[in-house]
């Protein structure tokens, strides 16, 4: 079982995450939300990793826009949600990211993203050199940002990011 704490991105501004784990634990990870926040799934799946060797992170990315937000699964919520993502830049994103993994004090931290936070866990890889590598579980949004990546900064994420989607529900 986690707990909340509070971190600071280095444009100042304090979010919540999740904790699971603790720092003598052999794995770090910060895992990235759906569009539900940090709910009790998103808690739940840390606390997995917890059990299995990890001190996992998972920021409440939602904090730049509302506080506090953890929604469920009906289509309300989905609005909800994505009424939220629209408003936050992505650069404001990626430093909570960013933060999130220097929390847990390791060089080499993984980044695994669900839906959403696939699309996140895609940019991070492409925009930051923080993780060592990164897992994008159906991360909706990939390929229509495909195309705008510089070749360059591609070629560098080769190896480090995994994508998962599905075909059938």
């Amino acid at each position: 079982m986690g707990q909340i704490i509070t971190l600071k991105a280095v444009d100042g501004h304090e979010f919540s995450a999740y904790e699971a784990g603790h720092a003598e634990m052999p794995y770090a990870l910060v895992v990235v939300q759906e569009i539900f926040g940090v709910n009790g799934h998103i808690r739940h799946v840390c606390d997995i990793f917890a059990e299995h060797g990890f001190h996992v992170i998972a920021p409440a990315v939602f904090d730049r826009a509302e506080r506090g937000v953890e929604l469920g699964y009906e289509k309300a919520d989905i609005q909800t949600g994505l009424a939220l993502r629209s408003q936050i830049p992505l650069a404001e994103t990626l430093l909570d990211l960013e933060a999130s993994a220097a929390a847990l004090g390791k060089a080499d931290v993984g980044l695994i993203g669900y839906c959403w936070g696939g699309l996140l866990a895609w940019e991070a890889s492409c925009r930051t050199d923080r993780f060592a590598a990164a897992v994008s579980w159906y991360g909706g949004g990939i390929a229509s940002r495909l195309m705008r990546l510089r070749v360059a900064r591609f070629s560098s994420i080769l190896g480090r990011l995994i994508p998962v989607f599905r075909t059938q529900m």
